[in-house]
């Protein structure tokens, strides 16, 4: 069994990496400094993110693979979002879009790359608790990704993933005083079957995903805000024909970076990511991100 479980991984890595990219870093279950401060009823936001990131290590239960593994991926999201009011509970009724390019480096340069569209994304956060004045907020979010994305079984990177997924998360943020403030938020995601995965259409199924999220941001005026976060992310261990993986992630993720409200209709994020702790997979060296707001 750990034979086949060794070939298996060896055969069809990339695509493991992709997948676990895409589903723990792409998808809009990731936190940004003050996300969870709900906007007016009838304000709709139009944002464009972009992330750039380096992998350059990898590892297998928690020990780093003797190769010179490498991965460059630059993947933005198109977001539209509506925010409503309905019996006195805030919505957001939302769609997020992924599109970029993937490519293979070093020792997976034989990959090449792929540029494409990534699962469409449904989504609408409810605010159970929506407190300006005292700074208290918390929502329940859920979320689908529908598998529109671009795939092809025969390509080892692929930015959509050929299957449905659905996710639900809890969060909120937290004004300590009139200067800082936290976010936190937790979240588990539920993994459709994929049944055309690799050249030979074999059944990839993945248990489910839980991650943990806290950030601190502190206010240095009107306009500049900067901050900082972990992220811990468990468990979506992978079966590919019945055969376990063995592959689950046990990771911590750090980042720093700042915020700056240009206008008040017009902001932009910047945070650099790095990963602390990886069990499983590729290693994120940088990462780059970039968040560009704009309300009307």
């Amino acid at each position: 069994m750990h034979g086949l479980k060794r070939f298996l991984l060896h055969f069809f890595l990339p695509i493991f990496i992709v997948n676990g990219f895409l589903s723990s870093s792409l998808h809009a279950l990731e936190l940004d400094p003050a996300d969870f401060i709900a906007a007016p009823p009838g304000t709709n936001l139009v944002l464009m993110y972009n992330q750039f990131s380096s992998f350059n290590s990898l590892y297998s239960d928690g020990n780093k693979l003797p190769i010179n593994a490498g991965l460059r991926t630059n993947v933005n999201l198109l977001r539209v979002v509506h925010f409503m009011e309905y019996k006195g509970i805030t919505f957001d009724p939302q769609f997020i879009l992924p599109f970029g390019r993937l490519e293979g480096r070093r020792d997976n340069s034989n990959l090449g790359g792929e540029g494409g569209t990534g699962d469409l994304l449904i989504t609408a956060a409810a605010w159970l608790v929506n407190k300006p004045a005292s700074g208290q907020y918390f929502t329940i979010i859920p979320y689908l990704f529908l598998p529109t994305g671009s795939y092809d079984k025969r390509s080892p990177l692929n930015l959509g993933e050929n299957r449905y997924k659905v996710a639900l998360q809890a969060g909120g943020t937290v004004a300590l005083g009139p200067r800082y403030l936290v976010d936190y938020a937790a979240d588990v995601s539920y993994f459709g079957d994929n049944d055309e995965f690799g050249p030979t259409s074999q059944l990839l199924e993945q248990a489910p995903l839980y991650q943990l999220q806290t950030k601190l941001s502190r206010i240095i005026n009107g306009h500049w805000k900067i901050s900082t976060g972990l992220t811990y992310t468990y468990g979506g261990e992978e079966k590919v024909s019945g055969v376990a993986l063995e592959n689950e992630k046990n990771d911590w993720r750090f980042e720093v970076g700042a915020t700056l409200n240009i206008t008040p209709a017009h902001q932009i994020i910047a945070l650099y990511k790095r990963d602390l702790k990886v069990e499983n997979g590729f290693r994120m060296d940088h990462g780059l991100y970039l968040r560009f707001l704009y309300a009307f």
